[in-house]
């Protein structure tokens, strides 16, 4: 119980990593569910600056929630996400919802893996390079 309160209010990679690593000296190998978990715990992390209110999948389409955020940088976002490759992406459509909420759909293909494109599709926040 320790450990799932410690990995549920981990605030850092670092954190993550030096639990995951006493799992492995305390107990062995890690189950997968395990595993699912301190991956969750990641993107939770990832995802904590992020504009994002909610992140869901159904049927092998992850919903991704986003508040609004700055024009210029919702513009950029949009592109990015226009022109976004990914080996276990197939399509993506926006749908606006209610109270100015963006709902991004990314259609996984068959093969594809969620959280390696849930680990990938953060970096689409990244701030805007000025230099």
């Amino acid at each position: 119980i320790d450990y799932y309160y410690r990995v549920g209010s981990a605030t850092s990679l670092e954190q993550l990593n030096r639990i995951e690593k006493e799992l492995i000296d305390a107990f062995g190998a890690i189950p997968d569910k395990t595993k699912n978990l301190l991956l969750v715990a990641s993107l939770k992390i990832g995802y904590k600056s992020t504009p994002v209110s909610q992140i869901d999948i159904q049927n092998s389409v992850l919903k991704i929630v986003i508040q609004p955020f700055g024009g210029e940088e919702q513009l950029v976002f949009l592109s990015r996400v226009g022109v976004y490759k990914h080996k276990a992406l197939e399509s993506v459509r926006f749908k606006e919802v209610s109270g100015g909420l963006l709902s991004v759909f990314l259609n996984i293909s068959e093969s594809g893996d969620a959280f390696d494109l849930l680990s990938d599709f953060v970096h689409l926040f990244d701030p805007i390079d000025t230099a």
